[in-house]
């Protein structure tokens, strides 16, 4: 059975558009005509309704990728959560030289690279990145803004005509700058940064659908 079937407005939306033949007598009796071009023109030009009903189920078609920079593992819980809902694509952003072990000691770090403009030498990469439509960008905010790492992975491939979606954890200081830095270096369509600390499922849906 087809999700339209299965949707009570995907039958009653079919059946405003397409109605079963007119009978005038009996069951056999049918009148048999060509339809009129008024009604050719209107069965082409869906409703609102129905570009509605499709659009919430074609927001998930487009290739959707979910990179992420983690260090304790928060961020990584919401980039999983993500894929759940989406069935988007999961790549982890590493860095080369690992960060402390210490909150402080990557407090440290974090810092030295934000006003130095460091960009952490990566691992791994992309594979067929020119394939997706979509990215989910997520990270914890460090110093009001997205790490370093951030930076160096959107330096590594091509964003055009691509749509970027930030999503952030932090310990409380918000967004704040992350998707103007991002901006700066991404020549994608960014976004506003997603404060996913307490991301739902149906907000994944929400949030993805936002023009």
């Amino acid at each position: 059975m087809s999700s339209v079937e299965k949707d009570g407005t995907g039958r009653a939306l079919w059946k405003s558009l397409f109605p079963p033949p007119r009978r005038r007598n009996g069951p056999h009796d049918t009148i048999k005509t060509r339809p009129s071009r008024a009604r050719v023109l209107r069965a082409k030009r869906p409703s609102a309704a129905l570009r509605k009903f499709f659009a919430e189920r074609m927001v998930f078609m487009a290739k959707l990728l979910i990179a992420y920079f983690s260090k304790s593992g928060t961020t990584r819980g919401k980039a999983e959560q993500i894929a759940r809902v989406t069935g988007g694509d999961l790549f982890e952003i590493k860095t080369e030289k690992a960060y402390p072990q210490s909150y402080a000691g990557t407090v440290i770090v974090g810092k030295k690279e934000q006003l130095t403009g460091e960009l952490p030498k990566l691992t791994g990469r992309v594979e067929d990145f020119a394939a997706y439509d979509r990215v989910a960008l997520g990270f914890p905010v460090w110093w009001f803004t997205c790490p370093q790492a951030v930076v160096s992975f959107l330096s590594q491939y091509d964003f055009s005509g691509k749509t970027v979606w930030p999503f952030c954890t932090h310990g409380g200081s918000g967004p704040r700058g992350s998707a103007g830095k991002i901006r700066a270096h991404c020549a994608g369509d960014v976004k506003d940064c997603l404060d996913a600390n307490k991301l739902t499922d149906e907000g994944v849906a929400e949030w993805l659908k936002t023009e």
